[in-house]
């Protein structure tokens, strides 16, 4: 993966448990190395349930990252031509988000 590609993470609000981190990427190339290398972070990943309306449709999934046990939810909103427009992840508990965005970090040399 080359160039194009910061992970920023704004802070937590620990009372709610979240960590708000941002990848920004730009292309589809960039799009398919970060979920190649979320493949490898991921241990037993599995998705649990589906949910759809109109051009949303939710993922919901299961995972561990080390010894972490994690959930979280994938939406991805498509637009009027049918192509996901904007693809957002959720995870909890926080614990499993600084796992997941420590390990991304560093196998991303941004650590």
């Amino acid at each position: 993966m080359s160039g194009n590609i910061s992970l920023r993470c704004n802070g937590s609000d620990t009372d709610a448990g979240i960590l708000r981190c941002k990848v920004e990427l730009l292309g589809k190339e960039q799009v398919e190395g970060i979920l190649r290398l979320v493949a490898t972070v991921f241990e037993n990943f599995r998705y649990t349930n589906e949910w759809r309306d109109g051009r949303t449709t939710i993922l919901f999934f299961e995972a561990n990252v080390g010894d972490r046990d994690l959930q979280g939810i994938d939406i991805l909103e498509e637009n009027e031509a049918g192509e996901i427009e904007k693809f957002t992840v959720m995870i909890r508990p926080l614990s499993g988000l600084q796992a997941v965005a420590g390990t991304m970090a560093a196998r991303l040399g941004l650590a």
